[in-house]
């Protein structure tokens, strides 16, 4: 019988240890996947908004590569500065633009060498790493869905040694 009811704790504290280990996983790409990827002719960019006109050669220059992002979207980016990056998404199919209300842009944090954006075309998963809007450093993990970034996870950026050497 002791045997038995330590086995069973045991077991317990096994699944838990796995759930925690999985919830703690960072999100990847693969975990986003999408189904297709868009191989047709890109849509002309609709510049039906003022960023839309603002940003209006960035975005066509961005579209003209097809489709880079979530299947049939271009993530469509710009500079804004030293190690500053701006973005929209596109949508391939039809030509709508989409500005993100809670990213204006990224920017880098010192010595850090991962890209500020981060995506793939096969995978709705968007990872920004960086200073969002000069406000929060961090790593940002957001999912397109819906024609909408939602942010699923945030992490601290890790200090490097040249960051705290200086």
């Amino acid at each position: 019988m002791k045997i038995a009811a330590q086995t069973i704790l045991l077991l317990i504290v096994c699944f838990a240890s796995i759930e925690a280990q999985q919830q703690r996983r960072l999100p990847r790409f693969e975990d986003y996947a999408v189904r297709e990827i868009y191989r047709g002719k890109t849509a002309s960019v609709k510049l039906t908004s003022s960023s839309a006109r603002m940003f209006r050669t960035m975005l066509r220059q961005n579209a003209a590569h097809g489709v880079n992002f979530a299947g049939h979207f271009i993530l469509a980016t710009w500079g804004c500065g030293s190690d500053c990056h701006s973005f929209a998404v596109i949508d391939a199919k039809t030509g709508r633009v989409y500005f993100s209300p809670s990213i204006s842009f990224v920017g880098g944090q010192m010595s850090q060498d991962e890209d500020r954006l981060q995506f793939r075309k096969n995978s709705s998963l968007l990872i920004v790493a960086g200073a969002r809007n000069d406000e929060e450093i961090g790593k940002f993990y957001y999912v397109w869905k819906n024609n909408r970034l939602r942010l699923i996870r945030k992490t601290k950026l890790p200090l490097t040694n040249a960051a705290v050497e200086n």
